[in-house]
C-alpha cells in the first residue's frame, strides 16, 4: 500500500496593481489536499500585508474590485469561493478598473 501522499500545485497569475504588491506576478502554491479557493487566497494574504488589504476590505469580504477566474471561468459561475481547486488549476487575480 503507497502512504505517499501527493501534493496539490495551483498557479497563481497576479495582474496590474496586485503584481506589483505581491512581488511577482505569477506563483505556485502546494497544499497537501485540494483546497478552496477561499483557503488559496487566505493563503496568499497571510504573506504580505499590504495584499491583504488590497484582496480584503475592513470586514473581511473580498474586495469588490477583484476579478477572479479559475481555469477562465468567473468564480460567480462556480462555488465562489467555496470553489475546489484540484491540482493543475490556474487561479487569475485580475483588478477590476471603472471609470468614464
Amino acid at each position: 500500500m503507497n502512504l505517499e501522499m501527493k501534493t496539490v500545485e495551483i498557479r497563481v497569475r497576479l495582474l496590474g496593481f496586485l503584481a506589483r504588491l505581491y512581488g511577482s506576478d505569477e506563483i505556485t502554491l502546494r497544499f497537501d489536499e485540494n483546497p478552496r479557493l477561499g483557503e488559496l487566497l487566505g493563503k496568499l494574504a497571510r504573506r504580505r500585508r499590504r495584499f491583504r488589504k488590497a484582496l480584503f476590505d475592513e470586514d473581511g469580504d473580498l474586495s469588490w474590485n477583484i476579478l477572479l477566474l479559475v481555469n477562465r471561468r468567473d468564480v460567480s459561475v462556480l462555488d465562489g469561493l467555496d470553489t475546489r481547486l484540484e491540482d493543475g488549476d490556474e487561479v487569475v487575480l485580475a483588478p477590476i478598473s471603472h471609470g468614464g
